[in-house]
């Protein structure tokens, strides 16, 4: 990942990858990002809750299965670009990494 940048968990206009400032925590920009990833989440509660009782139920047709089956598996893409957003967001900067070397370095 670029240093500085935060992952949005959203695409961009060409489908692709878009990275805003992360220095911009506080920005529209960011704060839309923070609201989306939350929403994804709930949403992915929503669908589990939902087809839990429905897998137990053993009652569902071929249709609603693939259905369910199709709803499930975009919440978890969704839930899936969320959690490696954050977690390039708790990865530690190169520079932090350097600093980290050359303190043990001087400790022996």
């Amino acid at each position: 990942m670029n240093q500085g940048l935060r992952r949005i968990p959203f695409a961009g206009p060409n489908g692709g990858t878009v990275y805003i400032q992360s220095a911009a925590r506080d920005g529209v920009v960011s704060r839309l990002a923070d609201r989306i990833e939350e929403q994804r989440l709930d949403a992915a509660r929503v669908i589990l809750a939902l087809v839990l009782p429905m897998l137990e139920a053993d009652q569902m047709s071929a249709d609603e299965a693939a259905f369910m089956l199709g709803r499930t598996a975009e919440s978890l893409a969704e839930v899936i670009a969320v959690a490696e957003s954050r977690g390039e967001r708790l990865l530690p900067s190169e520079d932090e990494d350097e600093d980290e070397d050359e303190d043990d370095a001087s400790d022996d």
